[in-house]
């Protein structure tokens, strides 16, 4: 198994035998599983932390309040 980023067509051939991770662009990488024959393009990403699930949860209570909706 293999993750690459962007790189040059020649660095990608030498590692996965195609130069499709030269045409990848910022915040996508290219999964290789050599014994599968599987090359699939995906984003990583990082789990948001606390503060960002609760800044959130807030901009999503204001919006009910402030429209007079209810949450469930």
């Amino acid at each position: 198994m293999r993750v690459l980023f962007q790189m040059s067509a020649a660095d990608s051939s030498e590692l996965i035998d195609t130069p499709a991770a030269n045409t990848l662009g910022l915040h996508n990488a290219l999964l290789f599983v050599e014994s599968e024959g599987l090359l699939e393009k995906f984003r990583p990403y990082a789990i948001p932390d606390e503060a960002w699930f609760e800044k959130m949860r807030a901009a999503i209570h204001t919006k009910y309040t402030l429209g007079a909706k209810t949450l469930p």
